[in-house]
C-alpha cells in the first residue's frame, strides 16, 4: 500500500476510502470516486477526475 500510495500521490483519504469495487483488475485501473474526512464522512475527492493506471 506504501508504494501505491507513494506512485500514485492519491491523498490520506482517498486511499482510506478505496473499496474493492473501485479496483478493475481486468484494465489495471483504479476509479476514485470518494474521499473519507476525519470525521469518518464520504465526500467528493478533492480532484474533479482521478484515475489511477
Amino acid at each position: 500500500m506504501w508504494i501505491f500510495a507513494a506512485h500514485t500521490g492519491l491523498h490520506h483519504g482517498e486511499i482510506c476510502a478505496l473499496a474493492w469495487d473501485d479496483v478493475d483488475l481486468e484494465k489495471g485501473e483504479v476509479h476514485i470516486s470518494r474521499n473519507i474526512t476525519n470525521k469518518g464522512l464520504f465526500v467528493a475527492p478533492k480532484t474533479a477526475a482521478v484515475n489511477v493506471q
